[in-house]
C-alpha cells in the first residue's frame, strides 16, 4: 500500500502572525487590558513555535475630549500609509487590536482581510456612557466592522452591541475570553474579614468609565460605622493618550479631600501585576463599581485569588465569568447597597469564605495557556488554512 499524505490543520503549523496594536506593549508598564491581553498572547504564541511581529505607531498623541477620537482617526489614516509595501499580506494571520487601528489598514488592500482578527478592545458605543463622542468616530468604526471578516470578542456583552448598535453579522463574531497569569495571580483562601479594618481594592485604573468616584458616597456611608475602612485604587501610569483620564483622577482626588476623605483613600501610582497581586492578598474585599466593562479583566484577577468581590449588576459582561452569590456580590448602583452587601460580608463568615473557594476552584478556566488555546481553535476553525 502507497504511503498516504495527511495535510495537517493549520493550528497544528507554525505560522508568521503580525500584530498590530497601538502601544508599545514591550516597553509599557502599565495593567491596562489591552496590555496585558497582547502582552499574553504574544507570549503564549512564541511558546508554541510561532513567529510574532508587532507593529505599533511611532508617534500617537491625542487631544482631550472629542479631539481625542478625531486625532485617533488622523493617526491612523497615516499610520496605514506605512503599509502600502504589503508587508502584512507576507504573514499567515493578522491580530489588529482596537477598531482605530483599521482606519487606515482597511484602506488599498494593505491588510489580507481573509487572515485577520479584529479585537475591537473599546469602541464608540461604550465611550457614549460617559463622554462625548464625535460621529465621524462612529461611522469610521461602522465602516472598519463592516469591512473585517473575522470579529473576537470578550464578552455575549460586547457582542450584542456589535450586532445591535453596529449592525455586524453574528457569523463574524466569536467570543474569546480574558484570563489570568497563575503564575502572577496566586490564590489565598479567605476566611474573614477583621473587625477593626476593612481594606477595599479597585484595581481598575482611574478612568470615567470606572467610576471610582462611586466610592466617596460609599465611603461617606460607612465610615461612621465602619471608622478604618480604606479604598485602595490603582493609578494612571502609561493606559493611553486621552487627556481626559487625567482630569477625571484629579477631581477625583480633589472630590476626596475636600470632603474631607482623604484618610479613607490611598491612590497607588502605576502597579505591576505582581504588585496588584501583593495588594489583593493585603486586602479583604474586592469592589469594582464600572459603569461598562467588555469583559472585566481586574474583576477575575480579584475572584480568582480567593477575594470576595463585589460588583455592580448593570453590568452585563461580567455574566461571562461571575454568578451572584457563588463567585461575587452582584448589587444595585447605590452607596446603601454597597454598604449592605459589605456589611453582610463582614458578619457572615461562612458566605465570605465560600465566595473565597469558589472564586479559585473556577480559576483553571480562566489561565492565559486555556484562553489563548480557545482562541486559536475557534479563529482556525474559522479561518482554516
Amino acid at each position: 500500500m502507497g504511503s498516504r499524505l495527511f495535510k495537517l490543520p493549520k493550528l497544528f503549523l507554525t505560522m508568521k502572525i503580525a500584530i498590530v496594536c497601538g502601544r508599545d506593549i514591550e516597553r509599557a508598564r502599565d495593567t491596562d487590558g489591552g496590555s496585558i491581553l497582547i502582552r499574553n498572547l504574544a507570549h503564549e504564541l512564541r511558546r508554541q513555535g510561532h513567529g510574532i511581529t508587532i507593529y505599533t505607531p511611532s508617534h500617537a498623541s491625542y487631544g482631550g475630549s472629542e479631539q481625542y477620537f478625531l486625532d485617533r482617526i488622523a493617526i491612523s489614516q497615516r499610520w496605514g500609509a506605512y503599509f502600502d509595501d504589503g508587508k502584512l499580506h507576507k504573514y499567515d494571520r493578522v491580530y489588529i487590536f482596537h477598531v482605530a487601528n483599521t482606519f487606515g489598514l482597511f484602506e488599498g488592500n494593505r491588510c489580507p482581510l481573509s487572515r485577520t482578527v479584529l479585537f475591537p478592545m473599546l469602541l464608540g458605543a461604550f465611550y457614549r456612557l460617559f463622554q462625548s463622542v464625535p460621529p465621524e468616530y462612529i461611522r469610521a468604526e461602522k465602516e472598519a466592522l463592516k469591512a473585517a471578516h473575522y470579529i473576537a470578542t470578550p464578552s455575549a456583552a460586547e457582542q450584542d452591541v456589535l450586532r445591535d448598535f453596529y449592525h455586524v453579522p453574528k457569523e463574524k463574531i466569536f467570543i474569546t475570553r480574558r484570563g489570568y497569569d497563575p503564575s502572577i495571580f496566586k490564590p489565598l483562601l479567605r476566611t474573614h474579614i477583621p473587625k477593626d479594618r476593612l481594606d477595599i481594592v479597585c484595581a481598575n485604573a482611574l478612568k470615567p468609565q470606572k467610576d471610582q468616584r462611586f466610592f466617596v458616597d460609599l465611603v461617606a456611608t460607612a465610615r461612621e460605622y465602619i471608622p478604618e475602612i480604606v479604598i485602595h485604587l490603582a493609578g494612571i501610569g502609561e493606559m493611553n493618550g486621552n487627556a481626559g483620564y487625567g482630569n477625571y483622577a484629579r477631581a477625583l482626588k480633589r472630590e476626596v479631600a475636600e470632603r474631607g476623605l482623604t484618610p479613607h483613600f490611598i491612590f497607588h501610582e502605576l502597579l505591576s501585576q505582581s504588585a496588584v497581586n501583593r495588594l489583593m492578598q493585603e486586602c479583604h474585599l474586592a469592589f469594582y463599581p464600572s459603569r461598562t466593562e467588555t469583559f472585566g479583566k481586574s474583576v477575575l484577577e480579584s475572584v480568582v485569588t480567593g477575594l470576595p468581590t463585589i460588583v455592580l449588576n448593570d453590568v452585563p459582561a461580567y455574566d461571562e465569568f461571575l454568578e451572584h452569590a457563588y463567585t461575587c456580590i452582584k448589587i444595585t448602583r447605590s452607596a446603601t447597597a454597597a454598604f449592605e452587601a459589605i456589611e453582610t460580608l463582614r458578619t457572615d463568615p461562612k458566605r465570605y469564605r465560600a465566595l473565597s473557594e469558589n472564586g479559585i476552584a473556577i480559576a483553571p478556566r480562566f489561565t492565559w495557556e486555556r484562553v489563548v488555546a480557545d482562541f486559536l481553535h475557534d479563529s482556525e476553525a474559522r479561518i482554516g488554512s
